[in-house]
Parts: structure tokens; C-alpha cells; sequence
């Protein structure tokens, strides 16, 4: 009863397509064979399942089919048979396994390769991240450099401007100055002439003191003087007269030799030496002229201390040398 079941149901599971579940019917009808001692026919089922077995291609139902043709054909005593389809079983065996082992080795290689693309990738986003972040620094570094740039820009013309203003400011205060200089100038100038004026006019008057002096000399040469006594005195009065008119001529001379050297000593120490004061000229100017320090203070009615002052100051100023005389150092100028 459970055999005609069983194939039946065998039947059904071939025309239903389920070879998995025909090749367990077929074990199952075996074993029900194989306790009714019919080896024979257990032998043929068998066969046949593998027959078909190998017609689906399905390896591992085959494996199961050998092994219990093994078993049977050991129960019979068919050595040969026996034998046969354990190397059948072994070789399958053996097969199953390497492409086990092969399906392993490749899904462990499938795994590796995936392992590395993910590292891949994992390192690619990591690249692209640092691309980006460098990508960013450069973006804010450029940003940073312009907006230096523009400030310096701003700063540079705002220096400009600022220079330009103190450049205007500045010759604002050297055209002043030179207004200043140019007045004093004038007013030096103007003294100076006046000064020549003054010199020229007494120059005049010393010339017709002369001359009035001489008509008195000339005149008293003419007085015939027979008393010793006022021979005596005629005398001494024409030594006078004599002695006076050339003391009138050395000063003309004097003051001559003052006016030329005042206008041509005044314009070089004006030009070589600004930071002279006017007094500090003066001396100079009769310095040159050879003048003693005493000569000079009664004409500049200051005592002589003030004109070793004056002339320290000088010194200084024009930067002469220790050891030097001051006076031939402005005469060589």
C-alpha cells in the first residue's frame, strides 16, 4: 500500500517538476524495498532516478542515489557494481566539494574585491572630502589675498592722498618761508644801501674836510711868521693839519675797502652759511677786513668778551677745524 503511494506520488513530482522531491520518494520507496528484500527492484528505481537525475543536471540528489546503490549492491554481493558506484560516489563527492571549495575561494575573493572597492571608495570620498576642504582653503585663502589686496590698495592711495596733501602743506610753508627770506633780504638789502649811502656821504664830507683843510694849510704857508714862538705853533698846527688829512684818507679807504668787501663777502656767507645771524655777519665781515677784537667792539659798541663769542659761535657754525685761525679760514673765502 505505502509502495503504491509512494509511486504515485513519485509520479506526480516528475509531472509537477519538483526533481527534489521525486529523488526523496525514490530513497524513501528503497528502503521500503530493501526491508522486502526485493534488491532487484530497488536496484532499477534507483538506477532510473539517477538516470534521471543526471538528465536535470542535479549533482548533489545524485550523491544520496550512488551512495545507497553502494549500499545495496554490497547487501547482494555484486563487488563490482559495488566498487563502481563508490568511485562514482567518491568522484562526485570529491567534485561537489572542490567546487565548494572553488565557490568559497571565489566568494571569498567576490568578498575581498568587495572589500577593496568599498576601500576604494572609502579612500576616494576621503580624497574628494580633502579636495574639497583644500578646494575650500584655496577658495578662502583667494578671498582673504583679494580683500588684502583691496586693502592695501585703499591704503596705498590713501597715503597717496595724504602724501600729496603734506607735499602741498609743506611747500605752502618753504614758499612762506621763502616769502619770509625774501622780506629779510630786501630789508638787508635796503640797509646795505643805506649803509653805502652813508659811507659814500662821508666819504663826501672827509673829502671837503680835506680840501678846507688844505686851503687852511696853503694859507698858513703863505703867513711869513717871524716870532719863534709862533713859527712854533704854525708848525705844530700843519703837523696837526697833515696828520688829520691822512687819517681821513685811510678811512675813505677803509670804508671803501668795507663797501666792496660787504657786497661780495655778504652774498657768499649768505649762500654758504644761512644759519649765521646778522651779527654774526657783521663780525665775520670785519674779521676778514683784519680787524682786532677790540676794533671791533668799539665799532659795535659790545665788549671784546662778546666778540670771542661771537667768534666761537662762527667757528662753530662753519664747522672749522681745532687749530685753525678763524681769520684766515674766512678770508680764503
Amino acid at each position: 500500500m505505502a509502495k503504491e503511494y509512494l509511486d504515485s506520488a513519485n509520479m506526480a513530482s516528475r509531472d509537477m517538476d519538483f526533481p527534489m522531491f521525486s529523488n526523496k520518494i525514490a530513497l524513501a520507496e528503497t528502503q521500503i524495498l530493501k526491508k522486502e528484500k526485493n534488491f532487484a527492484q530497488a536496484i532499477k528505481l534507483l538506477e532510473d532516478n539517477v538516470a534521471y537525475l543526471q538528465s536535470l543536471n542535479l549533482r548533489e540528489s545524485q550523491l544520496d542515489t550512488y551512495d545507497e546503490l553502494f549500499q545495496l549492491y554490497k547487501e547482494t554481493g555484486d563487488a563490482e557494481n559495488s566498487l563502481l558506484y563508490f568511485e562514482k560516489y567518491t568522484q562526485l563527492k570529491d567534485s561537489l566539494q572542490q567546487e565548494l571549495n572553488t565557490g568559497k575561494l571565489n566568494v571569498l575573493r567576490v568578498e575581498h574585491n568587495y572589500n577593496q572597492v568599498v576601500s576604494d571608495l572609502e579612500k576616494t570620498e576621503t580624497q574628494l572630502a580633502l579636495a574639497s576642504e583644500a578646494q575650500k582653503r584655496i577658495k578662502h585663502r583667494n578671498y582673504f589675498v583679494i580683500g588684502l589686496a583691496g586693502l592695501i590698495i585703499l591704503f596705498s592711495v590713501f597715503m597717496f592722498y595724504r602724501q600729496r596733501k603734506l607735499n602741498l602743506a609743506r611747500r605752502a610753508v618753504l614758499e612762506s618761508k621763502q616769502e619770509v627770506l625774501n622780506v629779510k633780504q630786501q630789508a638787508l638789502d635796503n640797509k646795505v644801501r643805506f649803509k653805502n649811502k652813508q659811507i659814500t656821504d662821508f666819504a663826501i664830507h672827509i673829502s671837503e674836510k680835506n680840501e678846507l683843510l688844505e686851503n687852511i694849510k696853503s694859507k698858513l704857508k703863505s703867513i711869513k711868521v717871524t716870532n719863534d714862538t709862533y713859527k712854533e705853533i704854525v708848525n705844530d698846527t700843519m703837523h696837526f693839519i697833515n696828520n688829520d688829512i691822512e687819517q681821513n684818507k685811510e678811512k675813505i679807504q677803509l670804508y671803501q675797502q668795507v663797501n666792496e668787501t660787504t657786497d661780495s663777502f655778504r652774498a657768499k656767507i649768505n649762500e654758504m652759511y644761512k644759519n649765521l645771524s646778522d651779527k654774526e655777519k657783521k663780525v665775520a665781515t670785519m674779521l676778514r677786513l683784519g680787524q682786532s677784537s677790540k676794533q671791533i667792539a668799539l665799532q659795535l659798541n659790545i665788549s671784546a668778551a662778546s666778540v670771542d663769542n661771537y667768534r666761537y659761535t662762527i667757528r662753530k657754525k662753519m664747522n672749522i677745524p681745532k687749530g685753525e685761525s678763524l681769520k684766515m679760514f674766512i678770508q680764503n673765502i
